[in-house]
């Protein structure tokens, strides 16, 4: 589940949204089909199928920091732009999560 600003993101940054009924296991389901390695739900469930098959915090804040730490940037200061209608923290030019 996601709301409509979290689809035109994606869309703006020429990304695809693919939509799963809620629950890990269909979210897996959707990731399988399409050769995703990562997924999620709206509850702060993050799936990185290459470690491991259900939402895990502890993955995810690891991928995050190794993101961090190949770019050299300290975890304590992800945040580098910001828009009018939204904030974001921007990882590498071919990462870019909004908040």
């Amino acid at each position: 589940m996601s709301n409509i600003g979290l689809e035109r993101f994606l869309k703006g940054h020429k990304l695809n949204l693919v939509r799963a009924p809620v629950g890990d296991r269909y979210v897996i389901e959707k990731m399988r089909e399409g050769g995703f390695n990562v997924g999620g739900e709206q509850s702060g469930h993050i799936i990185f199928s290459d470690f491991i098959t259900t939402g895990d915090g502890l993955i995810a804040a690891l991928q995050v920091l190794a993101v961090l730490a190949e770019e050299r940037r300290p975890a304590a200061r992800p945040c580098i732009c910001s828009s009018r209608r939204r904030k974001c923290w921007k990882m590498s030019a071919s990462r870019t999560a909004c908040r």
